[in-house]
Formats: structure tokens, C-alpha cells, sequence
């Protein structure tokens, strides 16, 4: 399938093997799903990575509306599989795509999500026009058309349908969903994230969990969100990350398929050196592949090397991201930035979003995160920490290094902040210290679930977590909660023979207007009067009381 176009923003997979396009050939993923019954294969890659292509392929091959038109497979490697033919247009299928659902509100979800099962109604009525349906059946598929559909209706919309394909055709439904997570990867607050789950997870199990009449499903996204216990919406969910050798030569360029792209596209063979060192790095299950996008563009703007990819996605490394991270994150992905080390870490491949952005969140759970988008390369050293994989994780290409100048900034910046801090503690300073505090907290994202914890002791102990994960330099090592006196300490950093001991005291507030010098005064006298400074190593200890709302800081020191 030698063609003169490259396919940017191509997804459509008939457009592309028909439209003079150069094209790999991924088609023998369809034998691969040919083996389910009864069952959900959930693939999840960075954005950009064919996903949405493979499963425009996989509509292609097993609808049965496109049984009269031209045959477009002919000549693809999936004609090689004898027993795929038999699944050829022979199913009815429906479509999602997910990255359409609105997520700012639940009433917009709600909205949204009736238009796309309005767009599923419509494909349904052009599949089964000409043949006997019964009469309720059409006034529902009708309704639906209409986004008349009530809320249980739209969540059980999915599962009536295959129900009527069956009863029509009598075949099961192939279910394709792509992009399923897209809604809920990027919204900070907890509160709202779980909102949204309870109206798409009800959903998914109708269509999957509870639905009879599927005979499979594929489903993409960026990572499985089994917090959430979305993956039990899922009928028997084969999860196929980035870890996994199922499906791990689907997605992404092999370079064997780079080295002949360069061959049919014309350029030297000497070139694929550098798209290895710019695109190349990723590793899923047993392979290492390319940055399909990447190395289309790459060979579209004649051969120019640049970072084309991380200017094309969602979420990774977004400013709230990196806010939020500790200096002990930020230091470690600046090292990886630069090529100095792998780390190793395990890696959680079903994560949510919001835990990610809590303040002193597990550095595990950063990496994980990343190594999900496609910003850090994991290797699968097979040891298990907690039940989950210990990998070595490290930097992808060079094209990915790019996009971690923000960090190493940002990492720099906070070794500033913590320098001054300490020294302004020292020097019993508390103008200088407000403002580092405050320097910290700046682009720190903070919405409702700050504002409206589910009590103070929850708000005051964000803070203290965020003020403990930056607040730490070579002669100190912080410690949380240490039972002193007749009470435990919010922060302590024990003295040594170069520094005195430091006691910290956070009290916050949810009120505006508050006087905040006053809190950060009461912190002080409950260091005093819960004796935390009379502890053995501790009674000449530099005491600290910050009081705090939302990003504002007032300070009060006593040596």
C-alpha cells in the first residue's frame, strides 16, 4: 500500500488504506480480538498512538453495513488469517467515541452523553432499515434519536440495543469504545471526578457487565481506573497497558515499520538514527516502538527533527502537575531529564487524576502517571512491590526531554524557595519565610475540595503535607505527627550537630477575612503549651507558626 500523502489527522481507517496515504499495517490486531467471546479488551496507550485508527479498523472489518461495499482489506496481512474470515462484516457494531463527553458539570456529562447515544440511534436505524423490528423497538431507537431518552433510559440504551440487534439478526453486538477515560483525566477536584464516575460507571456496566447480547468489546483509553472500580464494568476486562505483551506491537511504529517507511517514502536509510534518538524509547510489554506521530511528521517536514508530538496532547505535564509535585519528584524527573539516572519505582497502571495532584503525593504515582501518557519509558524488571510492578523508569527520547524543561525550572526554583526558607527560619525572619512559603503554594491548584474539605482537620493537614514535602534541605529531614510533650508535633526537623531542631505548627483556615497573624500566633503558644519544645533534643528548638488561607501565609518565629 505504497501512497504520496502522510495521514496527519487521519483516523478514519477506509481514508487512509483507499486515499493514497502511506500506511503500516496493524490489520493482524483483528485476529487478535477474533479470539474473545463474551469479553473486553482494554488497550491503553499515550495519546496519538493509533488507538482511534485501529478501532476505525476494527468497524471497518466486522460491520455488517459495510458487507456490499468495496473490499479494503484485500491485500493487508489480517487475509492471511483463514478463521478471521468467517467474523468479516457479519456483526452489528457500535461505535463511541468518549473524548466527546463534556465533564464541567455532571448536567453537562448528562447532556452529552445523550447526544452520543442520539449519534448511536441514528447509525442504528441506517442498520436496520429494511428489516422487521417490532414497534416498541423503533420508538425507543426514535426517542433516543431525539435525546428523549430519561437518565435510566440512556444508561441502559446500549444494552437494549444489542438486545434488539440480536433479536433482528440473531447475532450478539460488537461494542468499540474509544477514548473512554478522556472526560475524567484532567479534573483536579476529587469531589467532582468521583461525580462523574457515578454517572459513566453505571453506564459501562450496563453496555458490558450486564449486557448478554455482546459478543465482544474493545475499548481505548490512557490507563485503566480500577480506583474507581470502573473495571468492574467491564465483562471479563482483558487490560492491555503498557505493560502488558498483549497487544504491544498494535500500537506505535516497530523500527523494522520505520525502516521501511523511509524506504517507500524515499529518504536515506541512515536517517532512522535520528528518529531513534528523537522518537524512538517507548516500551510496551516486550517492545520498543516509535512515536507513530512523531515519525509521520518528521518525514512530512523533510526530516526535520523537532518536537512535533508533545504539542499535540492533553494533560502530561501540565502546570497544576507540576505545582503540585514534591521536591523530592521534582528533583528526581529533573535527573531523568537530563540523562543522570533511572530510578527504580513501582508503577501503578490504574490511577485517577486527582491523586496525582494531591499535595505530597506518592513520587510513584507521578511516574506512573507519566509513564501511562508516554513521558517516561518503564521497563518491567518482573519483581512485584505491593502487588504492583517495580520497573526502571527513565527518560524516552530526546523529543520527550523537551517538554521537562518546565520541571527542571521549576525544580531549581524550589531549591530557592527551601534555601531561603531554612535560612529565614534560621535567622528568625518571618517577612522572608511568608514569602517563600507563599512562592510555593503559587500555581498550586486549588479548587473546591481545598475550599470545602470535608472537615478542618482534612484541610490542615493538605497544608501541612505540602508545607513538609518542600520544606527540606541537606541538614534536614522532615518528620510528620512526632508525639511530643502531650500532643504530636505537624512538622519536625530534628536538629544535628550544623542545625538546631526546627517545630512547625500549620493552622489553616476555610474563613476569608481571618486574621491570619493571630493563627500563626496560636500555633506558637500550642507548641509551648503542649510542651513539644520540652522534649529531650528539642528544648532549643526554633518554633514556627504559620497560619494560612488559601494561598495567603502569615508567619511567626521564636527562638
Amino acid at each position: 500500500m505504497i501512497g504520496k500523502e502522510y495521514p496527519e489527522g487521519t483516523f478514519d481507517f477506509k481514508a487512509m488504506v483507499t486515499g493514497d496515504h502511506y500506511f503500516v499495517d496493524k490489520t493482524m490486531m483483528i485476529a487478535d480480538v477474533c479470539k474473545a467471546v463474551n469479553k473486553t479488551f482494554l488497550y491503553t496507550r499515550p495519546r496519538r498512538f493509533g488507538k482511534s485508527t485501529n478501532l476505525s479498523m476494527l468497524n471497518y472489518y466486522f460491520n455488517m453495513k459495510y458487507i456490499d461495499e468495496e473490499d479494503i482489506f484485500k491485500g493487508l496481512y489480517i487475509e492471511t488469517c483463514d478463521k478471521c474470515e468467517e467474523f468479516k462484516n457479519a456483526y452489528p457494531v457500535i461505535w463511541m467515541n468518549f473524548g466527546d463527553l463534556a465533564s464541567s458539570s455532571s448536567e453537562m456529562f448528562e447532556y452529552s452523553l445523550s447526544n452520543m447515544i442520539a449519534s448511536v440511534a441514528r447509525d442504528a436505524n441506517i442498520i436496520l432499515e429494511g428489516h422487521n423490528v417490532r414497534p416498541e423497538d423503533k420508538a425507543i431507537i426514535s426517542r433516543a434519536y431525539a435525546s428523549q431518552l430519561n437518565p435510566v433510559e440512556v444508561r441502559k440504551f446500549i444494552r437494549t440495543l444489542c438486545a434488539i440487534y440480536r433479536d433482528v439478526f440473531g447475532k450478539k453486538t460488537i461494542i468499540l469504545v474509544d477514548e473512554y477515560d478522556h472526560c475524567i483525566q484532567n479534573i483536579h477536584s476529587r469531589t467532582k471526578f468521583d461525580e462523574i464516575i457515578q454517572l459513566l460507571g453505571p453506564f459501562m456496566e450496563q453496555s458490558f457487565k450486564f449486557n448478554e447480547d455482546i459478543q465482544f468489546g474493545v475499548v481505548t483509553g490512557i490507563m485503566p481506573l480500577a480506583k474507581t472500580s470502573m473495571l468492574s464494568s467491564f465483562n471479563n476486562a482483558s487490560v492491555c497497558s503498557i505493560l502488558d505483551k498483549q497487544g504491544d506491537e498494535f500500537f506505535g511504529f516497530t523500527e523494522e515499520e520505520v525502516i521501511r517507511l523511509l524506504k517507500e517514502t524515499g529518504n536515506p536509510p541512515e536517517k532512522i538514527s535520528e528518529i531513534r534518538e528523537w522518537y524512538d524509547g517507548y516500551r510496551f510489554g516486550d517492545k520498543e516502538v516509535y512515536n507513530p506521530y512523531s515519525v509521520i511528521m518528521y518525514l512530512k517536514k523533510g526530516c526535520v527533527p523537532k518536537a512535533y508530538w508533545v504539542n499535540m496532547t492533553g494533560g502530561g505535564l501540565s502546570e497544576d502537575l507540576i505545582a503540585s509535585m514534591s521536591r523530592e519528584t521534582l528533583q528526581n524527573l529533573k535527573e531523568i531529564s537530563e540523562g543522570k539516572r533511572a530510578i527504580e519505582s513501582p508503577i501503578d497502571t490504574a490511577i485517577a487524576y486527582p491523586d496525582i495532584l494531591r499535595p505530597g503525593a506518592d513520587p510513584s504515582l507521578i511516574y506512573s502517571y507519566l509513564a501511562m501518557s508516554g513521558y517516561l519509558k518503564t521497563i518491567d524488571t518482573m519483581e512485584q512491590v505491593g502487588g504492583k510492578s517495580l520497573c526502571t523508569v527513565s527518560m524516552v527520547n530526546k523529543e520527550v526531554s523537551y517538554t521537562f524543561d518546565t520541571i527542571v525550572k521549576r525544580a531549581t526554583d524550589v531549591d530557592t524557595y527551601v534555601q531561603r526558607a531554612v535560612d529565614a527560619i534560621c535567622d528568625v525572619d518571618p517577612d522572608v519565610l511568608k514569602d517563600n512559603l507563599e512562592s510555593m503554594l503559587s500555581g498550586l491548584a486549588m479548587d473546591e475540595d481545598w475550599v470545602k474539605a470535608a472537615n478542618d482537620t482534612e484541610l490542615h493537614n493538605k497544608y501541612r503535607d505540602v508545607f513538609m514535602a518542600y520544606l527540606m534541605d541537606p541538614l534536614h529531614t522532615a518528620k510528620e505527627e512526632q508525639p511530643f510533650g502531650i500532643g504530636r508535633t505537624d512538622i519536625c526537623f530534628p536538629g544535628s550537630d550544623r542545625s538546631r531542631p526546627i517545630i512547625i505548627e500549620v493552622k489553616s483556615t476555610r474563613k476569608e477575612g481571618t486574621d491570619l497573624h493571630a493563627l500563626a500566633k496560636e500555633g506558637l503558644r500550642q507548641i509551648e503549651s503542649k510542651g513539644y519544645s520540652k522534649q529531650q533534643g528539642m528544648r532549643d528548638a526554633i518554633r514556627v507558626g504559620i497560619g494560612v488561607w488559601m494561598k495567603t501565609v502569615e508567619v511567626a518565629i521564636e527562638k
